[in-house]
C-alpha cells in the first residue's frame, strides 16, 4: 500500500494512560517542524490472553468508522516476552496482513520480532512509529521547497532567454529600419509614395523621388 503525500489523520491502537500512548502522542505533538496530527485513538488493552481479539475488534471498528485515515499504528510499551504473544495470532496477524490502510507497528521489543510485525511496517518503539510520521511529512516538505527552488530557476532562465531573444530582435529590426539603411549611404527611389525595388520598371520621363 503506498502512503499518501502527507500523514495527517493517524488511527492510533494502545492501551489507555500507557508509556506507549504517551510516548507516541509527545514525540507527534513536539516535532520541531511543528507539524499538526490529527490521531483518532483506539484504546484497548493490548496484553493478556484476550488482547489479540480484542485488537482485531479496534481494526474492524476502523474499518467501520469510514474515517479517511492515512495510517493506522499498533504501539505498546516494553515488556516480557509473554506480553507479545498475542501479536502472534493468526487471526489478527492475517487482518494486519489484509487491511486496506498501511499499519505500522511499535509495540517496544527489540529482540523478538512478532508475525504482526511481519505482516505490518514495524517499528520497534512507538517514538519511532511517530518520527518515521515526521519525517515522512518532512520529506514532503523538503520535496516542495526544492521543487520552489527549481521552478524559481527555471523561470529565471526563461526570463534571461526571452531578454536575449528580445535584444537579438531589437537589433534586427534596428538594422532594417529604413533610417539606419539610409545611414549606410543608401538612397530611397519612390515614385508616386510608393518605393521602386525594381529597376526595370522605372520609364523615361517617370517622376522619381530620392531620399537620401
Amino acid at each position: 500500500l503506498g502512503l499518501p503525500l502527507v500523514i495527517s489523520h493517524i488511527a492510533l491502537i494502545t492501551a489507555p494512560n500507557s508509556d506507549g500512548q504517551r510516548d507516541f502522542l509527545q514525540e507527534l505533538s513536539r516535532n520541531k517542524h511543528q507539524y499538526s496530527f490529527k490521531v483518532t485513538e483506539f484504546l484497548t488493552t493490548i496484553q493478556g490472553d484476550n488482547a489479540h481479539k480484542l485488537i482485531l475488534e479496534q481494526l474492524r471498528l476502523i474499518e467501520e468508522s469510514k474515517e479517511p485515515f492515512d495510517v493506522v499504528a499498533i504501539v505498546r510499551g516494553g515488556g516480557s516476552l509473554a506480553d507479545f504473544k498475542p501479536f502472534d495470532d493468526y487471526e489478527l496477524s492475517a487482518a494486519v496482513a489484509k487491511f486496506q490502510v498501511p499499519i505500522y507497528t511499535g509495540i517496544g521489543h527489540d529482540r523478538n520480532q512478532s508475525i504482526v510485525d511481519l505482516m505490518a511496517r514495524e517499528q520497534k518503539t512507538p517514538t519511532k512509529v511517530a518520527s518515521l510520521f515526521v519525517d515522512h511529512n518532512f520529506e514532503f516538505e523538503n520535496s516542495l521547497i526544492d521543487l520552489k527552488r527549481r521552478l524559481g530557476d527555471t523561470i529565471a532562465d526563461q526570463l534571461e532567454n526571452a531578454k536575449e531573444r528580445l535584444e537579438h530582435a531589437r537589433r534586427i529590426i534596428r538594422l532594417s529600419s529604413p533610417q539606419d539603411i539610409l545611414n549606410r549611404g543608401f538612397a530611397i527611389i519612390t515614385s508616386n509614395n510608393k518605393i521602386v525595388v525594381d529597376p526595370a520598371t522605372i520609364r523615361e520621363d517617370m517622376q522619381l523621388q530620392t531620399i537620401l
